[in-house]
């Protein structure tokens, strides 16, 4: 008999193929990325689709055979409608997507990184002001790079090492120089004081900076391309490639 397993997942991808099935890329909280292929789910009256569209939580039971898992059954857990009646929110929702598509997640941290991004989806979900989702958002990136084990170190000084990961006040090759106003809100990022930030009263230009030195930090470290402003300027019907 096989092991059925029920795990809480959010959906990355949509494949369709042909006129009634479709693959699934998921970020499951109990065994990460994985690729999911559903037949006649675009047809069937008594299963929801809806729990097959991208960024939606849902709850797959799923079981292995042959080394590939296969579909059960499935059932949603939280339809986020709030973001799919808002083009920013479908942006922002699909660069969350593509930063969990884009790193590479190490089997202790599944369960951290899929709960702290499941908490930023419902927040993006109920949240109105474009600000505080900015905030969020930076918020977001600073856990990624602690838990993908590139923490940077804040010494004195108004220049970002991008290579050496320390904020300071000596000169490299690759560094990134810093407004006295930003060395303060990547400090109390660093302390995760979100009041504190939440005084500064940044703008959402000044927010989208800090979002944008925080993706050329992880980009050099993980090697991977992250870029909120280029995502921001597109509308990704077809999900995260």
């Amino acid at each position: 008999m096989k092991k059925i397993i029920n795990t809480e997942c959010i959906i990355i991808k949509k494949i369709d193929i042909n006129e009634s099935d479709r693959i699934v890329k998921l970020f499951s909280k109990d065994l990460g990325i994985l690729e999911i292929f559903i037949k006649g789910i675009r047809k069937s009256k008594n299963r929801d689709i809806n729990a097959t569209e991208i960024g939606v939580i849902s709850n797959y039971y799923i079981y292995k055979n042959n080394n590939k898992y296969n579909i059960k059954s499935f059932e949603i857990n939280k339809y986020l409608n709030k973001i799919y009646s808002n083009l920013d929110k479908i942006n922002l929702l699909y660069y969350i997507l593509f930063i969990l598509n884009s790193i590479n997640v190490e089997e202790n941290l599944i369960e951290k990184i899929y709960v702290m991004t499941k908490k930023a989806l419902i927040y993006l979900n109920k949240e109105e002001n474009i600000n505080n989702i900015y905030i969020m958002l930076t918020v977001y990136l600073f856990n990624i790079i602690k838990y993908e084990g590139i923490l940077f170190s804040v010494e004195k000084g108004n220049k970002f090492d991008i290579i050496n990961g320390k904020i300071t006040k000596h000169n490299n090759y690759n560094i990134i120089k810093l407004s006295e106003e930003q060395v303060i809100y990547l400090e109390k990022l660093f302390n995760i004081d979100i009041e504190g930030i939440n005084k500064l009263k940044f703008d959402d230009k000044q927010i989208i900076d800090i979002i944008v030195i925080l993706e050329r930090y992880i980009n050099y470290h993980l090697h991977i391309k992250i870029d909120f402003k280029q995502l921001m300027r597109r509308n990704i019907l077809n999900g995260i490639s």
